[in-house]
C-alpha cells in the first residue's frame, strides 16, 4: 500500500548521487523537503551501520548518530560506536543556548567510506540559539577497524610528504 510519494530533481552543484526532493501523502498533503544522498557503505560480512536516535529532552538536542552492529561485534566495532557516542555527548555539553525554549541542537550524519577496514563519516551539527541564523558545524571520525583506533593525518599521508604545508595553505 502507497503511504507517501517522493518527488526529485537533482541538485544542480550536487553529485548526481545526491537529490532535493520533496515528500507528502500520496494526496499530496503534508508536504516535507527531504534530501537524498548516496552513503558509500560496503561490507562484505554481515556488518551493518545503522541509525541510532538521541532525544534529549532537557536540550532539546536530536541527534542521528552511525553504530555499526553486527553478528559478531568485534572490540574495534564497540571502540567506534563508544567514540562517535562519546564526541556526541561532548558536543551536547557544550551547547548551552541562553533559553531552551528557542533552541535547537540537530546532528546527523554523512557516510564517506564504510568498508570492512575503515569507517569513515561526517557529523552535520545545526546549532539554533534564537538568533537570526542557525549555526553549522562539522566533524568527522575516521576509524580503522584492524588496528582499533581513530586514524590521524599521519595514518593516511606518507612521511616526507607536505601535507601540513598543504593544509594550511587552504
Amino acid at each position: 500500500k502507497k503511504t507517501g510519494k517522493f518527488v526529485c530533481k537533482a541538485e544542480p552543484e550536487a553529485p548526481d548521487t545526491d537529490l532535493e526532493c520533496e515528500w507528502s501523502r500520496v494526496d499530496g498533503t503534508g508536504k516535507r523537503m527531504v534530501y537524498l544522498v548516496e552513503q558509500w557503505i560496503q561490507f562484505k560480512s554481515g556488518t551493518e551501520l545503522i541509525p541510532k536516535v538521541i532525544l534529549d529532552q532537557k536540550t532539546k538536542a536530536f541527534a542521528s548518530i552511525p553504530q555499526l552492529k553486527a553478528p559478531l561485534m568485534t572490540e574495534a566495532m564497540n571502540g567506534f560506536n563508544r567514540l562517535i557516542e562519546s564526541q556526541l555527548q561532548a558536543a551536547i555539553k557544550a551547547f548551552q543556548p541562553e533559553s531552551v525554549a528557542n533552541s535547537s541542537f540537530d546532528t546527523n550524519y554523512n557516510v564517506l567510506l564504510c568498508n570492512d577496514e575503515i569507517v569513515s563519516v561526517e557529523m552535520v551539527e545545526y546549532l539554533d540559539v534564537g538568533g537570526a541564523h542557525p549555526n553549522s558545524r562539522f566533524w568527522t571520525v575516521s576509524y580503522n577497524l584492524k588496528t582499533n583506533k581513530p586514524l590521524s593525518l599521519n595514518d593516511v599521508f606518507r612521511e616526507g610528504d607536505e601535507y601540513n604545508t598543504v593544509i594550511a595553505g587552504f
